[in-house]
């Protein structure tokens, strides 16, 4: 068995971890957080707020990314791996502009390209162009991988999956009907944490409760954002459809075409 890793994920958590952050109020006092900052302003009025960083040695922080890829294949199972990182370029941009605009100017770790140049050369990390590293996960999953993440946009693909922050799971299988499930229930949600839209007042629960018993998951997601978007037309409803599905939609081939919303069957 072969693990497929997220090394995006690897490449922040190691990085965040291997740095402190606090902030120097009037020269002098040291205060770990901004609330506590805010507290401070208002107990002794105006100061001068610096934001100091204080990176660990970066051997540390390599070692760490190194000790980290080893744990998830072990328990994960795996006699082999393959660590994936997103490179330049990505066709959702192009689709949408203001994807994960909200991210825009968060700052990245003090040892970012040090981990991610280490992951390339010496965990040989394949960087994924023109899509996310996400993509190609979902491209190479097969009958003997097992797709390592704690991105939850990834149980859309069916096989073995495995989650480094809840062990107590273990390794699961993911269907293609619940791989299925999952894409049309983010379809409905959207997902903030990559400024994509939803309809609003959906949630886990009430998506879960949507999709269940339905046979014809386009015509319901259709039904749901008419109902949410009654001023639209029929066409850019459909539209703003599409865009968020193709979004979501983490691919399972290569050069894999546009989703399209299926309106042979009509949508009532």
């Amino acid at each position: 068995m072969r693990a497929l890793i997220d090394g995006d994920v690897i490449l922040y958590a190691v990085g965040f971890a291997a740095q402190r952050q606090y902030y120097l109020v009037a020269g002098e006092h040291e205060l770990g957080t901004m609330t506590e900052v805010k507290k401070y302003l208002l107990e002794h009025g105006a100061a001068e707020v610096e934001k100091i960083l204080v990176p660990d040695p970066v051997e540390n922080a390599l070692h760490s990314a190194k000790a980290m890829i080893e744990r998830i294949q072990n328990e994960s199972g795996c006699d082999s791996r393959t660590v994936y990182l997103t490179g330049k370029g990505n066709y959702r941009d192009y689709l949408y502009p203001l994807y994960k605009a909200n991210r825009a100017g968060t700052a990245r770790p003090v040892h970012y390209q040090a981990i991610k140049d280490y992951m390339i050369k010496y965990q040989r990390a394949v960087v994924v162009d023109g899509q996310e590293a996400d993509d190609q996960l979902g491209i190479d999953q097969g009958d003997e991988t097992v797709i390592c993440t704690i991105d939850k946009d990834l149980d859309m693909i069916s096989g073995l999956h495995y989650n480094w922050l809840k062990p107590e799971k273990g390794i699961y299988y993911v269907t293609a009907e619940e791989g299925l499930r999952w894409f049309y229930r983010q379809l409905l949600m959207g997902d903030a944490t990559d400024n994509i839209p939803g309809i609003k007042g959906i949630g886990m629960k009430k998506s879960e409760k949507l999709v269940e018993g339905v046979e014809d998951y386009d015509n319901l997601v259709y039904q749901q954002y008419a109902a949410s978007l009654p001023e639209c037309s029929r066409e850019a409803i459909i539209t703003m459809i599409e865009r968020n599905a193709n979004l979501l939609l983490i691919r399972t081939t290569k050069d894999q075409p546009l989703w399209k919303l299926n309106t042979t069957a009509g949508l009532d």
